[in-house]
């Protein structure tokens, strides 16, 4: 793969298909498949997505007093699980989960350790980002005034480094507050650290769309984490972590409405 100077990998190729009935072709290292879908869904959708979920996922959606919060769960882990059925040749409500300090889900299926997957969704907007190879990490937020971002955890944006305003981002604006905050949880969801883990991370300037990947290195280890912006609809903003260099991120858009209007 071609690479810029500096060392640093050139933006990756993007492109968008259909999510076909069937596999969805095969994941070589260095490829991204992007899968997005809405989570408002009719009451024969749901009810099929209700049939993929685990004990422990019913035990879950139990536990949530609000009963959008609970459509939306099973409409987000539901489909999830049918994602992942398609690559790993299961019935959805096979698939086995383990669970890292954080919470972050990682395959049990032995044959299938190479696949990585992450999981976001804000708004009614729910991406999964699978590859092989490395870990990786996604993150998507609903752009919403700065009044609401302003509500976020200021201790958890001093640790994160968003709170220090640069020349880089007039974090006022809440496109680039956004923005700046994916680029940080993707890293950190990619670890599957959370958020504390940037009280002594570095990063050079943060992406925009167009930009070369970044490569932010964790105060953990050594580990480089390139960040990748991602093509979203109108009123998204997200971001994708990966320890390896991505040439190629193929979107599925599971909805005509989600097929990105242009490259980030």
């Amino acid at each position: 793969m071609e690479r810029a100077e500096g060392g640093r990998v050139r933006a990756p190729k993007w492109t968008s298909r259909p999510p076909a009935e069937g596999k969805p072709g095969f994941l070589a290292e260095g490829i991204v498949h992007l899968w997005s879908w809405l989570l408002s869904v009719d009451v024969q959708k749901l009810s099929e997505l209700e049939e993929t979920l685990s004990d422990d996922e019913w035990r879950r959606v139990s536990r949530l007093r609000s009963h959008c919060d609970a459509r939306n769960f099973i409409a987000r882990r539901g489909k999830m699980r049918q994602i992942l059925g398609r690559y790993l040749d299961l019935p959805p409500h096979e698939i086995r989960f383990r669970y890292g300090p954080q919470g972050k889900p990682l395959l049990v299926q032995s044959r299938e350790s190479s696949l990585s997957f992450n999981l976001s969704d804000s708004g009614e907007l729910a991406v999964l980002a699978l590859c092989c190879g490395c870990p990786i990490g996604v993150d998507v937020e609903r752009i919403r005034p700065c009044f609401e971002a302003a509500a976020i955890d200021a201790p958890c944006l001093a640790r994160s480094g968003i709170g220090q305003a640069d020349s880089h981002h007039n974090l006022g604006d809440a496109n680039a507050f956004f923005r700046s905050w994916t680029e940080k949880e993707a890293v950190a969801k990619g670890k599957g650290s959370g958020l504390r883990f940037s009280s002594a991370t570095q990063t050079s300037a943060p992406a925009v769309p167009g930009s070369r990947p970044l490569d932010i290195h964790l105060d953990e280890g050594p580990d480089a984490w390139r960040i990748y912006p991602l093509p979203l609809p109108p009123g998204y903003v997200g971001a994708l972590a990966a320890t390896l260099d991505v040439e190629n991120i193929i979107c599925f858009p599971c909805s005509p409405c989600l097929t990105p209007a242009s490259k980030p």
